[in-house]
């Protein structure tokens, strides 16, 4: 019994498998090529016409995601603003119910404070 002839069939498999994946990855270089404006000479305009098209439904995806995410960025801000304005209120309202209130917010320092305290350092 010849063992080679029984890994023939298997070893002629590969070999198929292996050229169809190498078309596959030129198939694809090429359209990647296309995509970033390469290589585009030799396409004909039902190719080019093609092309465009891609790349249009492609930009719009884009900009439907980029817009998504801007939305949902300035909901997270909007949220933000809001916890901050309720501290900011909370703070307030618990700085006025100290006593003698006037003279803390009297002690806490000014910015122009701060920058000539950190000057002097």
């Amino acid at each position: 019994m010849d063992i080679s002839r029984i890994f023939y069939p298997v070893k002629q498999f590969w070999r198929c498998e292996i050229e169809e994946l190498r078309t596959t990855i030129n198939k694809t270089e090429s359209q990647l090529r296309h995509f970033i404006g390469e290589d585009i000479e030799l396409l004909g305009l039902k190719e080019l016409k093609q092309l465009e098209r891609q790349l249009k439904t492609g930009a719009e995806r884009i900009r439907s995601k980029k817009k998504r995410a801007i939305s949902e960025h300035v909901s997270l801000l909007k949220s933000k603003l809001s916890d901050l304005q309720k501290e900011n209120a909370r703070l307030q309202k618990r700085l006025n119910e100290l006593p003698d209130a006037t003279n803390v917010s009297s002690r806490i320092p000014e910015a122009n404070e701060c920058d000539a305290f950190h000057q002097r350092r």
